[in-house]
């Protein structure tokens, strides 16, 4: 870490803050650029332990975490200097115009602060006398129907509780089985949901978009999507995304464009000051310019190929906290490992995910094991996580996190017999501990931090 860097970011320290519990508050002061890095590491291995000498996941400094390239204060917006970690991920908080976002990790950081631009823009859309004429005009186009695609209330994106450890542990059976979950879709209920509950608010919004129940229905819907994605792709931004702030802008921005006689880039054009986002986006560009239902034609096809189970199949694509996006980010990633054994039990363990966090860790995780077996083929993919062996024997380990600290469960992955006879070598998105690099080399272990995503997460 450089001196220029500290400039750049415009912060007098990146120094991480450590906070063990009921330990009081330790604080790293500022400490010469020669000396950082060391100041950093021996201030984490020297953090009070448990009585089971385990290190407590600290909090640290945004700019310590966060993509050097990436303005942790904006017109709009501001990142909370202090970001907690729970030993694997870290959970920044965005203060935005539009309330308070969470962002896990750095990868979904840069995602929503690009999100906060486009709800900017969005915003000078709704505001304009253009929007409101075309709102009328959507209603009048449809016998007088007042369409509100979305019904969901706006709400705070909020941090899943759910921790991605349980992918450092051994598989175990879920407490509610595929059958089960199998039935909730049969019922028209989000995977997941109590018997009796109301259908999915996707289902309703389908219903609802479609306007009014003549010939012209399947039309309405087609074209309300595409507009919906175009729009969607000159922001930059995922079409298919988990913040219902963005969710509920794109429909309400779309529907008023679509239904009321306006393409996206004419109603854009007719606001004063704003400005669609023209900014590269790490996306494919199947998200934008296929239906959804291609999409799912083209999902369901990839996995018959590699040889999962139809059943399974049917569940993945109905599953609770999968989008099309990350379900496509993960079967493009399946595809591209084509002659490795093991794929299927990556959807086993994919229709298992019980939280958002989950499924970009797997969908990272696999994403940046494909990306390395461009440099070194891998043979077999181990327990259908982002763990493989390679023809010559050694197990290689992927891991999205961002800083992983020494707790019970990293002690017991890294004690696995399993895998330490391997040679066993883990490349990480983030930084680990002095405490686990230390450990983990005297396990037999080579650690490779700072490897850049794969993929769209």
């Amino acid at each position: 870490m450089k001196t220029s860097f500290l400039k750049q970011r415009g912060h007098d320290e990146v120094f991480p803050t450590w906070r063990p519990a009921q330990a009081g508050t330790f604080i790293l002061r500022r400490a010469c650029a020669y000396g950082l890095v060391m100041a950093i590491q021996m201030a984490l291995s020297a953090a009070v332990c448990s009585a089971t000498d385990f290190e407590v996941p600290p909090v640290l400094k945004a700019a310590y975490l966060a993509p050097r390239d990436l303005p942790l204060k904006g017109e709009r917006y501001r990142v909370d200097e202090d970001v907690p970690t729970d030993g694997y991920l870290a959970a920044f908080t965005i203060r935005s115009d539009f309330g308070p976002i969470e962002a896990r990790g750095p990868g979904m950081l840069r995602m929503r602060l690009a999100e906060v631009e486009a709800l900017a823009v969005l915003e000078k859309m709704e505001t304009s006398a253009v929007f409101v004429d075309a709102v009328k005009r959507s209603a009048s186009s449809l016998g007088g129907a007042v369409v509100n695609v979305v019904t969901n209330p706006v709400e705070v994106v909020k941090a899943m509780p759910a921790s991605v450890g349980r992918f450092f542990g051994r598989l175990v059976r879920q407490s509610k089985t595929a059958v089960q979950k199998m039935g909730d879709v049969n019922d028209d209920r989000e995977a997941g949901a109590p018997r009796g509950a109301a259908a999915s608010t996707n289902q309703q919004n389908v219903a609802v978009a479609g306007g009014v129940a003549t010939g012209r229905a399947i039309r309405d819907i087609l074209g309300y999507d595409e507009q919906r994605r175009h729009l969607a792709k000159k922001l930059s931004v995922d079409p298919y995304t988990t913040n219902p702030i963005l969710k509920k802008k794109l429909d309400d921005v779309a529907w008023a464009a679509f239904a009321g006689g306006l393409g996206i880039d004419v109603l854009a054009s007719k606001v004063p000051g704003s400005r669609l986002i023209q900014s590269s986006s790490m996306l494919s560009d199947w998200i934008y310019e296929k239906p959804p239902g291609d999409l799912k034609v083209w999902i369901e096809k990839t996995l018959q190929e590699i040889g999962c189970d139809q059943d399974t199949i049917d569940l993945f694509l109905r599953q609770k906290y999968w989008t099309l996006t990350t379900q496509t980010a993960l079967v493009m990633a399946l595809d591209k490992l084509k002659g490795v054994e093991g794929r299927t039990e990556v959807l086993d363990t994919a229709v298992t995910a019980e939280t958002e966090d989950q499924v970009r860790f797997l969908t990272a995780g696999i994403a940046m094991l494909a990306r390395e077996n461009e440099k070194t083929p891998v043979k077999t993919i181990i327990g259908g996580r982002p763990v493989a062996m390679t023809p010559e024997g050694r197990v290689v380990v992927t891991a999205p996190v961002d800083f992983v600290t020494w707790t019970e469960k990293i002690s017991e992955f890294a004690h696995r017999e399993d895998l330490i006879p391997y040679r066993p070598v883990v490349f990480l998105t983030g930084i680990v501990s002095f405490r686990v690099r230390s450990e983990m080399q005297k396990a037999g272990w080579e650690v490779r931090e700072r490897i850049p995503l794969a993929g769209a997460l």
